[in-house]
């Protein structure tokens, strides 16, 4: 399991014995808050502005694809 992790990842994480503990260790050091990422997206959301640059479908699309 600790070969397929990248070198950059695995250089903040302690050595542990079991797979559990391993698990556990990486799941504390990386956890994202929901209510975060919720409030991240909304922000895009809210803030958005049509450029012009584009289309009005493809930036139908990105806000679609941040909505999801």
């Amino acid at each position: 399991m600790k070969m397929t992790i990248p070198e950059y990842l695995k250089s903040g994480l302690p050595s542990n014995d079991t797979a559990k503990e391993y698990l556990t260790t990486i799941e504390e050091k990386y956890y994202i808050s929901d209510k975060n990422e919720t409030g991240i997206l909304m922000s895009k959301l809210t803030n958005m502005k049509y450029d012009n640059i584009g289309s009005v479908r493809d930036y139908i699309q990105h806000m679609i694809h941040i909505q999801n």
